[in-house]
């Protein structure tokens, strides 16, 4: 009597290895228990379990105390309490930076500090210590917006028909012909002096004046009527740059003496001595 071969039964890691008949799947978590471990999958389930409900309560948690936050701050709108608000960092720093022109302008050096600094801006003395550490700050911060304002108007000028014209109309942006060059005379002229004995006011004044010179050595070449050797060009430059720091520093000690049409002739007449090509400097 023949036997029919009983079908062949799966070893132990074969059945694990099989999910009902699907093909395995690689990185699919099946939550089985096996015969050498039977203990094992449901403990990776109840940590999968828990994990999820962590990350549930958190949400909740969250979600509830940012309901508080919103109840809280209607109710004291309701009752006319102020309550803070976005604070803009850069135009706190702006408002802040703009009082120390003010105080500067009024007050000199000698009554730049911290605590006149708030009063201008209307805040307190920590508010400004959290933008700026210490005058010396202050004043630093002052120059490289001084040379950072002088720059954006040069950039919006219209342009001009001709390459001298051009020149003399950034050039005038370095005198006090108006309120806010005048403000501006008047900080720069007290931070010449602060600069003097102060290393690091000393290299914020020396990156400003460089990068001014260099814009100013570009549109004296441009418009001269021939080129010129490298030193005659620099002396010519330099000596324009002292005419203007010159008749700024004068105009803001007297201004009377030194009004904007004296200085605006002034201008010119040191661009022609500069443009001529056979007067040496």
């Amino acid at each position: 009597m023949s036997t029919r071969p009983s079908p062949a039964q799966p070893d132990g890691d074969d059945d694990h290895d099989q999910d009902d008949g699907q093909p395995f799947q690689p990185g699919r978590t099946t939550y089985r228990r096996g015969a050498d471990n039977p203990n094992g999958s449901t403990t990776s389930l109840r940590a999968d379990v828990l994990a999820a409900l962590g990350v549930l309560g958190v949400l909740k948690v969250a979600t509830a105390a940012w309901r508080n936050i919103r109840c809280v701050t209607f109710v004291l709108q309701r009752r006319g309490v102020p309550v803070p608000k976005h604070v803009d960092h850069a135009q706190r720093r702006s408002e802040i930076s703009a009082a120390v022109w003010l105080v500067v302008s009024d007050s000199g050096l000698e009554g730049l500090t911290l605590r006149a600094v708030a009063a201008a801006a209307n805040c307190t003395t920590g508010l400004v210590t959290h933008y700026f550490r210490d005058k010396k700050a202050l004043l630093a911060h002052v120059r490289s917006d001084m040379h950072r304002r002088m720059a954006e108007r040069i950039d919006a000028m219209p342009t001009r028909d001709t390459a001298r014209e051009t020149l003399y109309a950034v050039a005038e942006q370095a005198l006090p012909l108006d309120e806010e060059r005048r403000l501006e005379a008047t900080v720069w002229s007290h931070f010449q002096l602060a600069a003097r004995t102060d290393r690091e006011l000393l290299h914020e004044h020396t990156v400003s004046h460089a990068s001014w010179t260099r814009r100013l050595t570009e549109l004296v070449s441009a418009a001269l009527p021939t080129p010129l050797k490298p030193s005659n060009l620099q002396s010519r430059v330099l000596a324009l740059v002292a005419c203007l720091d010159g008749l700024a520093l004068n105009a803001v000690t007297d201004p009377d003496a030194y009004p904007p049409d004296l200085q605006r002739r002034v201008l010119r007449t040191q661009l022609d001595l500069i443009l001529e090509r056979h007067r040496s400097l």
